[in-house]
């Protein structure tokens, strides 16, 4: 007898991480930080679990580092849970409140139309507008979704959407928003204000980027209690690790140290971007997080192809989401990103 999969699940195909990541002097296909957390946080964080004892489960509520986040946010810790990084959290609201449709725009993060077919809800995706806008008066004719998963800024595009379109959003529909703050540090801009106002929205933060623990895996959902209390329902005991608990804890406790990478972080993004649009045949798209869409009047597949072999590793997202010949820069170090210039120019002297 063959064991067959669920029929919707049958066409999916698995996420996986580029294997080139090992050959590449510069990784700027993730998204990632670039700046590992400072020596002597993780000193701090290295102390603190030679007191724990490795043989007992974590607090299964995180206490700790909730806490700690709610006071940084300044709202009660009832308002929040945490997650294996807002993957995690995706995965739980899908399943807890995902009845027929779940809503999302290409392009955009992958995982939204991935977790919603896995649960079985029926992922609607809508094309953004000229410019990267939200197609406004589409979603608002769509009143059978569940969920509108909105990223802002959005991956992969860099934009954030236009604050009074995602109020309208949220105003005008019966489903619940889900705003994906995942690069929110580096536009510091969050609708974090909104939370008490609106029973509907819900917001995600995660430490992959702006902190620099994408190894960490830690991620928040901020919402009213009632979701809260239904998500937590469907969430997997001890599901963050003691390590991530530890570590997330700390780094909030100090992260003084995140002003100065986030400041080199987007002054570089700026550097970056005005030497693309000095290039002949490369378009860079603006951006306010901490990464750059760009595309080619060339072969991107090809470009890629060139990038790699020597040295530098992108995120090819040509055909992705209605994207032509684009990739995706990730904000290095300024040697890496002087690195990825240096072979863009030397590609393109290639070709004369």
């Amino acid at each position: 007898m063959k064991i067959l999969p669920k029929k919707t699940i049958s066409h999916l195909t698995p996420y996986k991480a580029n294997p080139l990541s090992s050959q590449c002097r510069a990784k700027l296909d993730a998204n990632e930080s670039p700046y590992d957390l400072p020596a002597e946080i993780k000193r701090r964080v290295f102390n603190e679990l030679k007191r724990l004892s490795f043989n007992r489960y974590p607090d299964p509520d995180a206490l700790k580092l909730r806490a700690v986040f709610s006071k940084k946010i300044k709202l009660p810790l009832k308002w929040i849970t945490a997650g294996n990084g807002s993957d995690e959290l995706i995965l739980y609201l899908t399943l807890a409140f995902a009845k027929d449709k779940v809503l999302f725009f290409s392009p955009t993060f992958a995982m939204y139309r991935v977790i919603g077919i896995s649960c079985g809800a029926k992922a609607m995706n809508i094309p953004l507008k000229t410019g990267f806008r939200l197609p406004l008066e589409h979603i608002l004719k769509q009143k059978d979704a569940s969920i509108i998963f909105i990223s802002s800024p959005n991956n992969p595009t860099g934009n954030c959407f236009r604050k009074d379109d995602i109020l309208n959003i949220i105003k005008k529909t019966n489903a619940m928003v889900v705003l994906d703050e995942a690069y929110a540090e580096f536009c510091k801009d969050s609708f974090l204000r909104y939370l008490k106002r609106f029973k509907n929205l819900v917001i995600l933060r995660t430490f992959s980027k702006a902190f620099g623990l994408a190894g960490m895996r830690v991620g928040f959902m901020i919402s009213h209690p009632y979701i809260i209390r239904e998500v937590n329902k469907v969430r997997l005991p001890y599901n963050l690790g003691l390590f991530s608990q530890v570590a997330g804890r700390v780094a909030l406790e100090k992260s003084h140290f995140l002003t100065r990478s986030l400041k080199t972080i987007i002054s570089e993004r700026e550097r970056v971007f005005e030497n693309l649009c000095r290039l002949n045949g490369i378009c860079p798209y603006p951006s306010q997080a901490n990464f750059i869409l760009f595309k080619t009047c060339a072969c991107s597949d090809t470009l890629y192809a060139y990038l790699t072999k020597n040295g530098v590793l992108v995120r090819n997202l040509n055909g992705y989401g209605g994207l032509k010949n684009c990739l995706r820069v990730t904000i290095g170090t300024k040697k890496e990103n002087d690195l990825f210039l240096e072979r863009l120019k030397s590609y393109e002297k290639k070709k004369r």
